[in-house]
């Protein structure tokens, strides 16, 4: 990890815990519990029990966008599962991919307070999340801050929802058209649109070179170019392949989609640009002629 990770991890760690005690004073009523109050004599209200959350209220999957402050960077899709009270897989879908190789902890407290750093053992990624989980244990709010490779440091809020587990995405959310950018590692851009089934079958589709608007690809209706979900519980799809007219080939390693159908990207490559990220928004329908 480089000089400037470690400097910056540790007063993130340490905010962590800052929030942590913070949060620590708050108690939580159990949801639908009425007040006991006196009678006729003036007795006193009885505050009802506070939950008392733990580790085990952290299982599964819980999936989301990360809201950067700064409007110049982009919302990402994001999830992460928690098995044995451990982190064990993230990602988001601007390429940023946490296994169970990379180091993580993950504190929950009494209060439903949880503090995550989920940190790359290759290059510096380093994804600090403090959140609050609600009384009905389905969602948790909070604020990240990721030091990426490039040593930038990018901080916003969220809110994840647990997942319900299997079918929680469905492949209808990639009916429709989208549009977005690929960027490769040297920053060359290229526009692309897709339009989608149901199924998540690709109909048609181009990338274009921005500067002049050239049409670099074309993509024909094939039983070959389907967006898969492999990970329905959190909208992951995986080695997603689409091949050209012409032959080249548009590859995502992995996609993440939004549980509106609003979002796709990922990290992958073009045979002819290289390796890069895109992100694809869904365009709104046009509204019917009268």
């Amino acid at each position: 990890m480089s000089t400037l990770s470690r400097s910056l991890s540790l007063p993130t760690r340490s905010l962590a815990v800052l929030l942590l005690g913070g949060f620590v004073a708050c108690s939580h009523p159990g949801p639908g519990v009425a007040n006991i109050t006196g009678g006729a004599t003036g007795g006193g209200t009885v505050d009802p029990p506070p939950i008392v959350f733990s580790l085990d209220d952290m299982e599964g999957d819980w999936f989301g966008q990360l809201t950067p402050d700064s409007l110049a960077r982009d919302v990402r899709n994001f999830y992460f599962t928690v098995v044995g009270g451990q982190i064990v897989e993230s990602a988001d879908s601007l390429g940023n991919q946490w296994t169970s190789i990379d180091t993580t902890s993950l504190d929950f407290n009494v209060d439903g307070v949880m503090a995550a750093n989920i940190e790359s053992v290759l290059v510096t990624n380093n994804l600090v999340l403090t959140a609050q989980m609600n009384d009905a244990l389905s969602t948790l709010t909070g604020e990240f801050s990721h030091l990426n490779a490039a040593d930038i440091l990018i901080e916003g809020s969220f809110v994840l929802k647990r997942s319900m587990g299997a079918g929680q995405f469905s492949a209808d959310l990639m009916d429709g058209v989208w549009k977005g950018t690929g960027a490769n590692s040297r920053g060359k851009r290229r526009f692309i649109e897709l339009t989608l089934d149901v199924a998540g079958a690709v109909l048609s589709g181009q990338m274009i070179r921005p500067h002049d608007s050239f049409v670099q690809h074309t993509y024909s209706a094939s039983a070959a170019n389907v967006f898969t979900l492999t990970n329905d519980s959190v909208g992951r799809m995986d080695n997603v392949q689409i091949n050209a007219d012409d032959g080249s080939v548009l590859f995502f390693t992995y996609a993440l989609i939004d549980e509106d159908g609003t979002l796709i990207g990922g990290p992958g490559f073009d045979s002819l640009l290289g390796s890069g990220v895109a992100g694809l928004s869904k365009v709104d329908p046009a509204p019917a002629a009268e």
